[in-house]
């Protein structure tokens, strides 16, 4: 299992992408860290991520997924200890 960071612009005014938030923190070591910025586990690829994500977005909506293993942060972020948590699951 890698980590992989999943970042996204939702650009339909009015949306709900509950459905598409739920999705995404419920993947393995879902951090939430900004606030269209999450990492997560996945056994796949970053385009297999993607395609399971894809569903959930409207066509104008923009999705970025990139496999991970390296980061460093400022501590100041509020999940440190979650972030810290999900890359020690990827040593």
């Amino acid at each position: 299992m890698s980590t992989f960071a999943i970042t996204y612009d939702l650009r339909r005014p009015g949306k709900d992408y509950t459905t598409l938030i739920k999705v995404i923190s419920s993947l393995p070591g879902a951090v939430h860290y900004q606030q269209s910025a999450w990492f997560v586990r996945w056994t796949g690829t970053a385009s297999s991520l993607r395609d399971f994500l894809r569903p959930y977005l409207d066509a104008n909506d923009l999705l970025m997924v990139m496999q991970v293993t390296a980061a460093a942060w400022h501590p100041n972020l509020a999940c440190d200890a979650k972030i810290k948590q999900t890359f020690a699951l990827a040593a």
